[in-house]
Order: C-alpha cells, then structure tokens, then sequence
C-alpha cells in the first residue's frame, strides 16, 4: 500500500468528493424550486463543499515539504498539468465561495448566483480532468492506462453522492426525487469501481518492465481492494434503505459517507502503491 503517499491520497479522494457533491447540489439548486427556504439553506451549507476543497489541497502541501511552496506550482499555468490543477482548485473555490457569500444577503441577485454556479461547475470538470492529466504519464504504465480517469470519477460519484446526501438532509431539503438520483448515481458508481477494480486486476500481468512486474508491486492487493469494497458496498446499502424506508437518519447517512471515504482511500492507496516507471527505476 502506498500510505507514504497519504498528502495525495488525502487530497485526491477529498477534492473529488468535494467535486462530485458540488454536481449535485448544484443540480439540486437548478431544479428543486418547490421549498425556496430548504434550497436557500442549501446554498449556505454549501459552505461544507468549499472547506472539504480546502482541506483537500491544504493536505497536499505536504507533499512538497511546505504550503510556501505551493504558490510556486503556479509559475507553470497553462504549461503544466500539477499547475493547472492548482489554478482550477483555487479558481473553483474563490468562484463558489463568492457564490456563498452572496447567498448569505437575502437581496443578492439570483441570476448572478445561478451564473456563478455554472462557471463553478465549468471549472469543476476541469479541476477534475486536470487531476486526471498530471496521473497520465507515458513513464508510468501502472497509471497511463484509462482506469486512472474512471477511479477519479469513481470516487466524485460515490463520495460527491454521500457528502450532497448528508447536505440535503440538513437543508430540510426534503425530495423523493433527490434521494433517488443520490441511491442511483452510488448505484452506478459502485457498479464503475467493482468494473474498473476487476479489468485492473486482470490487466496489471500484462503490464512490466525490465526490472518490475507490475503485479509484485502490490500483492497484498486483493485483499485491500475486498476491504474497499465491503466499506463501499456497506455505504451504497445504507443509501439504498433509506430510499426503501423512506425517511432520512443523520447519523446513517455520516455513516455512509465516512465508509465511502474509508474505502476510496484504501483504493487511492493501491494506487499509489502500484507506481512504477519504465527504465531502472
């Protein structure tokens, strides 16, 4: 497991959460105009999404020794996927917190907020595709390999599904409609991870270099990815009870959400564990 690696798995699993919890509660803000209060209590908890941001990328700091370095990643926008990850980060957050912050005045502009929600959602895919890009090294064939993407959206389905879960349910933001798209997008998110676990397990034989083989990176794998998917499978369950049942339980839906979290970061750290790079080293 690559637990040396924790800034990034840290950073990785909680932006994309974030990420994915933004679609939808961006959707929720589009689309639920029945309860002008419970959407209005949504967007000021919203403010979970820009903290959870946050952190996410305080935490990778540590990976370059010093926040203080951080500003210097910026030197290559435009240039640089690591660097253009970082300007969408920030740009993603300063456009939704001033979003935020407008919903705290009764009179601010709708159709300003609305606007500022669409170009948060803009660079929301960016943010997402640019963590993506820095992960595509043609060096590194454990990860140069189309699963990196669908892990990453893997992890904004189902964490993003868990965290708008948890937001709705303390908005008052009561919809039938809503808690079936969140049991829907965990569904088919749980369904996309156990794909994408299954072909990388069945591909990585194929995949060495003349000093490595890419299974011997990780042979405790099999294990850990039976650990991550009975945290995940735990939480998509939970979720779907309270579709069935028809009524919302906080702590259930915590629960869920720290059990999806629980299990992306396992699986972020057989990903890490698994990088090798073509040559000698």
């Amino acid at each position: 497991m690559g637990w040396n690696e924790w800034p990034l798995m840290l950073f990785t699993v909680l932006a994309q959460s974030a990420i994915g919890a933004y679609w939808l509660c961006a959707f929720a803000l589009f689309t639920e105009r029945r309860d002008v209060l419970a959407r209005r209590r949504l967007e000021r908890l919203m403010i979970v999404v820009w903290v959870v941001l946050g952190a996410a990328f305080l935490s990778s700091t540590a990976h370059v020794g010093s926040p203080m370095r951080g500003a210097n990643v910026l030197l290559r926008v435009g240039q640089a996927p690591l660097s253009n990850e970082l300007f969408f980060g920030m740009s993603f957050i300063a456009v939704g917190g001033i979003a935020w912050l407008l919903s705290l005045f009764a009179d601010s502009s709708r159709t300003l907020r609305n606007a500022l929600y669409l170009l948060a959602l803009v660079l929301s895919i960016a943010l997402l595709w640019n963590m993506t890009r820095f992960y595509l090294m043609p060096t590194v064939p454990t990860w140069n390999t189309p699963l990196t993407p669908v892990a990453f959206v893997v992890t904004a389905v189902l964490g993003g599904a868990m965290l708008a879960n948890l937001l709705f349910a303390l908005a008052g933001l009561a919809s039938r409609r809503l808690d079936r798209l969140v049991a829907a997008v965990a569904v088919l998110g749980l369904i996309g991870g156990v794909v994408a676990a299954v072909v990388l397990i069945t591909t990585l034989p194929g995949i060495q270099t003349s000093v490595h083989a890419a299974t011997s990176m990780s042979p405790d794998m099999g294990m850990w990815q039976a650990a991550r998917f009975l945290l995940l499978f735990a939480a998509v369950a939970l979720v779907l009870g309270q579709v069935i049942v028809g009524r919302r339980v906080l702590p259930v839906m915590v629960v869920a959400l720290l059990l999806v979290l629980g299990g992306e970061i396992i699986g972020r750290g057989v990903f890490y564990a698994l990088h090798m790079t073509v040559g000698l080293v």
